[in-house]
């Protein structure tokens, strides 16, 4: 595919794996240009390489990373803490609410918070981005897209590091099914009062 690009008159750009003089194999990031003679034919060829190899295995580690969260039982959302916006949503989280990524890519966390405006919602984190304390733990309520409400338990930490921007990540477990039993119990526990 390279050669009949290049021998086309067109620029390939690709990947290819080369080789060190100590046998090590490393990955090139290359774009390689046909440069034309004055009668139109091709004299010869610029190629520009980097190696990326690094940044390849680091976009592995994410892709892993994001597998992970993908698969836990949880929910995780991160988000912006000027703006609001989500930065990253696992598959969980998608499921629970019922928009897209892409959809989500574009909300904040208020938009999925039926009990709080943007005002309430900001009282809330400011403790957590003045510190000390940085995290809370609290029950609130989530709106799917298709309007039902899901009562929700949320972790939420703050973090900031000198070399990051700061964002939240929020930790969301659905507490329907704890509701519900706790809901059974009391009215177990009064129709026990009742029967005494």
């Amino acid at each position: 595919k390279l050669w009949d690009t290049i021998l086309a008159g067109k620029i390939w750009r690709g990947e290819v794996w080369n080789k060190r003089k100590d046998g090590s194999l490393y990955l090139e990031g290359e774009s390689i240009t046909p440069v034309l003679d004055q009668s139109g034919k091709i004299g010869h060829f610029i190629a520009i390489k980097r190696d990326i190899t690094e940044r390849k295995l680091v976009e592995g580690e994410l892709v892993r990373f994001k597998s992970t969260l993908d698969k836990t039982l949880d929910c995780v959302f991160m988000f912006e803490p000027e703006s609001l916006r989500f930065l990253y949503v696992n598959q969980g989280a998608v499921e629970q609410v019922g928009y897209s990524h892409d959809e989500l890519a574009n909300m904040t966390p208020v938009d999925i918070k039926p009990e709080f405006d943007e005002t309430h919602f900001r009282k809330l984190i400011a403790p957590l981005i003045a510190g000390p304390d940085r995290t809370a733990t609290f029950e609130t309520v989530h709106q799917h897209k298709d309007g039902r409400r899901i009562p929700v338990e949320i972790f939420l930490q703050y973090i900031a590091t000198s070399d990051e921007p700061p964002r939240f990540v929020a930790m969301v477990r659905d507490v329907s099914e704890r509701r519900k039993l706790q809901q059974q119990l009391q009215q177990a526990q009064k129709m026990e009062a009742i029967g005494q």
